[in-house]
């Protein structure tokens, strides 16, 4: 999600209500078993809503339909 400002989030918001959110400009939907995120440095990150550390790699498997993954995209 690279949504910037009460315009793009409100348009975000109102694709996710919609069910159409692959069509916003603001997110990249994608899907797969594994997803691995490898960022420039050290960056902090959260697990169901809790700050857990600092990684600059992080690697996930994944059970069908049980996991949402948000990230910056370049």
């Amino acid at each position: 999600v690279t949504a910037v400002g009460m315009r793009e989030w409100a348009n975000l918001m109102f694709s996710a209500a919609l069910r159409r959110q692959q069509l916003s400009k603001q997110s990249e939907i994608g899907e797969g078993t594994s997803v691995k995120v490898t960022f420039d440095g050290k960056r902090r990150f959260e697990l169901d809503g809790g700050v857990k550390g600092k990684a600059k790699e992080l690697e996930f498997e994944i059970r069908p339909r049980s996991l949402f993954v948000c990230a910056p995209s370049d």
